[in-house]
């Protein structure tokens, strides 16, 4: 059996071109541990390298920001035959509002999702409000003692 010339290879040419018993000879042999997520220390990033050397370019920012300084652009807009000065943020929220007072259904339901993300939609509670106070009660009791007398009534509010 001849030998393959593995002297001049570097490790991973060594590993692909061995034999299984051979490749176990050399991972045996080696000062640090090779495989899967470790490769052989010679094609790591020395520290202070990275392998993206040009970085990020400074005109490109994240989205988020890009975004958020869109919506803040002013715009001039005609309202009610006045020009007025608004941001596509204040132009945006009008014509989700004005859609769904239209009746388009999800224009509606982005309104409502805006408004819980927001915290300003209230949802329902277990248990209804009062629509009366208890000064309303006392109110209503009075005036209803009051017609009761008219009538001839007892203070009790049955009929004599």
């Amino acid at each position: 059996m001849k030998r393959k010339k593995t002297q001049n290879l570097g490790l991973k040419q060594r590993l692909r071109n061995s034999s299984p018993a051979e490749r176990e000879d050399l991972i045996a042999g080696l000062p640090y541990p090779i495989g899967y997520a470790k490769p052989p220390q010679s094609s790591r990033y020395k520290p202070g390298q990275s392998g993206n050397r040009r970085g990020r370019l400074k005109g490109s920012g994240d989205l988020g920001k890009m975004l958020e300084d869109e919506l803040n652009v002013t715009v001039e807009v005609t309202e009610g035959g006045r020009r007025r000065k608004l941001s596509k943020a204040q132009i945006s929220v009008r014509q989700v509002a004005n859609k769904s007072a239209g009746g388009d259904l999800k224009s509606f339901l982005a309104a409502v999702d805006l408004l819980r993300r927001t915290g300003r939609l209230r949802e329902n509670s277990t248990e209804p409000e009062a629509v009366f106070t208890q000064a309303d009660l006392q109110a209503a009791a009075e005036i209803l003692q009051f017609f009761m007398k008219k009538q001839g009534g007892n203070d009790d509010g049955q009929p004599e």
